[in-house]
């Protein structure tokens, strides 16, 4: 994928008001349609009503996500320079497992991934929390 494309998903994955569900919903009406990310941005208030069922609410944060594009582009080169990778859900090394136990409707449409991928695609345990204390011996 190209970069420029990643900087697309990141502002999808950012999108205010938006809920998980509802974006992967607007994944798979731009995969059914055939046409990537960026043509959902470049599209208009008509498109968004009629073809992806927004509200005014929703289309009032996509317009606002557009005009942060130039900032989540450098978040993106930012991101790759430090040696991380943008997994999308639609990308084949997005983990099986993941959409699998959320239903695919509730896994996130983009992951931030720095290390081993391919421990992605493994069986695995994960504990998901914050850290309150730290000690040190």
């Amino acid at each position: 994928m190209e970069h420029k494309e990643y900087t697309y998903w990141v502002a999808l994955a950012h999108l205010e008001r938006f809920r998980t569900e509802r974006k992967n919903d607007i994944i798979v009406r731009c995969y059914n349609k055939h046409i990537n990310l960026s043509d959902f941005f470049q599209s208009g208030v008509a498109q968004w009503k009629n073809e992806f069922e927004l509200n005014d609410k929703e289309i009032a944060s996509v317009e606002t996500a557009k005009v942060s594009l130039p900032n989540y582009s450098f978040m993106v080169e930012d991101l790759l320079e430090q040696g991380y990778d943008l997994i999308p859900i639609t990308s084949p090394d997005y983990p099986n497992a993941m959409k699998v136990n959320l239903k695919k409707k509730y896994a996130p449409p983009l992951l931030y991934v720095k290390g081993n991928k391919q421990l992605l695609q493994s069986n695995s345990i994960a504990i998901v929390g914050l850290v309150q204390q730290v000690i040190y011996l």
